[in-house]
């Protein structure tokens, strides 16, 4: 992970302009609590469908919002690169 100094130093108008034009960047996806699957497997840094694996693993855990909405929460995801997943 990058140092949290250089996260400091962003821009906040650049990360605004990044989450509105949907690029993910490492410095847009730590500002973010909720994500879903398509940003979740650019933080975690493994395939979507790896991601996909993981939740039907119960290593990370999946909130379902709607019947198509489904969101990850960054803490979670944070627990999991950590090493303190379930």
């Amino acid at each position: 992970m990058k140092p949290l100094a250089k996260v400091l130093f962003y821009p906040r108008y650049r990360i605004e302009k990044d989450l509105k034009m949907k690029i993910f960047t490492k410095e847009t996806l730590e500002t973010i609590e909720n994500m879903r699957a398509k940003e979740a497997h650019k933080y975690l840094g493994v395939g979507l469908s790896t991601l996909w694996s993981f939740v039907a693993q119960k290593r990370i855990k999946a909130y379902k919002i709607s019947d198509r909405v489904t969101i990850f929460k960054k803490s979670e995801l944070d627990a999991f690169i950590n090493g303190g997943a379930k």
